[in-house]
């Protein structure tokens, strides 16, 4: 069957295992740090583009005659298109964001000047500043909860006696630094790829495992002295401020994934406060050193719906702690009465950590969507953007279309309000639109990724009730059929 869940779970498989032996152990591990966790969700993005673009470009090798690709393709779809034939860029560029790989956030890395000198002001308070045991890195879902926690430091707060900010010294540096070897060596070899897929049944080709060999080798240099600085950084906040709890935004990053285990590795307890709303189980993803356990201490779950999310990836159900959504606030804060539009229409993203999902799609979900509105008699339209660089490929479909549109910028939270109806993908806007009584309607044609067996999971829709092609789409909104299912009151919020 196209499009079922078996190609989105061999490669999370893969991506998660290869570094550990028959028995679940982690064999990457040195003095504490086990690389093949920190890099495991920059390589599960990577091989499912590498396994995509091989199945669409492998066929051409016999052809004998060059692959043409647009002048703005992803360097990642250039390499693996020149295995198996010369390529030449001179299509007409899509304007595509380029989704199909990872790097480590670089907002994690960069240490504002004043640092040193913020520690220096710190050090006479130490002690009244490490009264403050809940170090929180936070992300825009977080950010005013970590705030009004009376014990909370927070990463880079612009406080003496609320922020935590590094100043490393030489010696976290190269403690960091013997912790990660130069190369992936002997570490990520044909033979353990290799033995790691016989493990699970599964046949992938040779060029496939050659390709993802070699960008490992290569993804890996490019990252490592960001996973060295990162560690450094982290290691020296948690030795100066010593921290009981640390609160971090998810395990799908590779800082965070390092900030996990140097904490699991001092007996600090860790907290993941996902970011945004998981509307399908999805979290977490990264095991312990045995490979039974989990990395994470634990899970909070924003309401009893994502509850049930977490439960069914096989996280302990005693280690998830039910809490309001933190969000909530940013939407009370941001509350509108009079709509502007008609609609709000949200860009979308793909699955990228499925080889089944399309990353020009896009651009082709926008038109569909688009269509479905107009034709449904929705006449003033905004398209919220997840980032800048959408704006031009947006505006030139509208164009095209003969549309004008009022594109939106920033957090949604800001923009929920105005309007009674959003058309959007999986995503934490449902549950925003949904917490303020607006109606959501689920788009997700199957080339973003999203397979039937991952939406029948979900707790808060269903198959039935999103959209998977414009006309469904088109039906749902004629007739108002929104896709969160169930009591708002009972899966979103806790009294």
């Amino acid at each position: 069957m196209l499009y079922d869940d078996s190609a989105r779970r061999e490669v999370s498989t893969i991506a998660l295992d290869w570094y550990r032996g028959v028995d679940g152990n982690d064999q990457s591990i040195v003095n504490g740090m086990s690389t093949g966790s920190a890099i495991a969700c920059i390589l599960w993005q990577g091989m499912s583009a590498i396994r995509q673009y091989a199945s669409q470009y492998s066929p051409l090798q016999s052809e004998l005659r060059p692959i043409h690709l647009q002048v703005d393709a992803s360097r990642l779809r250039e390499f693996v298109a020149s295995r198996f034939a010369d390529v030449v860029l001179d299509l007409p560029e899509t304007g595509e964001l380029h989704l199909d790989e990872q790097f480590i956030k670089p907002s994690m890395l960069v240490v504002p000047r004043i640092a040193s000198v913020v520690r220096i002001f710190q050090k006479p308070f130490s002690r009244l500043i490490r009264r403050r045991t809940n170090l929180y890195i936070t992300d825009w879902s977080t950010a005013l909860m970590s705030r009004k926690d009376p014990r909370g430091l927070v990463w880079y707060r612009k406080s003496i006696f609320k922020s935590a900010i590094p100043a490393c010294t030489k010696k976290d540096e190269a403690y960091a630094e013997s912790m990660f070897p130069l190369t992936l060596g002997e570490l990520f070899t044909p033979d353990r790829l290799k033995t790691c897929l016989d493990r699970h049944g599964y046949r992938w080709s040779l060029e496939e495992q050659e390709l993802i060999l070699q960008y490992g080798s290569v993804i890996y240099e490019e990252v490592r002295l960001s996973l060295v600085k990162a560690t450094a950084q982290f290691l020296n906040v948690l030795k100066f401020y010593r921290p009981k709890r640390v609160f971090l935004p998810g395990d799908a990053f590779e800082s965070w994934i390092i900030m996990y285990q140097l904490c699991r590795n001092r007996g600090i307890e860790t907290n993941m406060y996902i970011d945004g709303y998981m509307t399908c189980p999805l979290f977490p993803v990264i095991r312990d050193e045995s490979g039974h356990g989990w990395l994470v201490d634990r899970v909070a779950s924003y309401g009893a719906a994502q509850s049930s999310h977490i439960e069914s990836v096989g996280f302990p159900v005693d280690r998830i702690d039910i809490v309001q959504p933190p969000f909530l606030e940013h939407l009370l804060n941001n509350k509108k009465t009079k709509f502007e539009f008609d609609v709000i229409v949200m860009t979308w993203t793909p699955y990228t950590v499925n080889p089944q999902a399309d990353y020009s799609s896009p651009i082709s979900t926008l038109e569909l969507a688009l269509n479905a509105t107009r034709k449904a008699g929705l006449v003033k339209i905004a398209v919220k953007v997840k980032a800048d660089a959408e704006s031009a490929y947006v505006l030139r479909v509208a164009r095209n279309m003969g549309l004008n549109v009022t594109i939106l910028k920033g957090r949604f939270y800001k923009h929920v309000w105005k309007a009674p109806l959003v058309v959007g993908g999986i995503s934490t806007a449902l549950a925003e639109t949904a917490a303020v009584e607006a109606k959501y309607f689920v788009f997700e044609p199957y080339e973003n990724g999203y397979t039937d067996e991952m939406i029948e999971q979900s707790q808060i829709m269903s198959r039935e009730t999103i959209s998977r092609n414009e006309d469904e789409l088109y039906n749902a909104l004629l007739a108002g059929s929104e896709s969160w299912i169930g009591d708002i009151h009972q899966t979103l919020f806790v009294d």
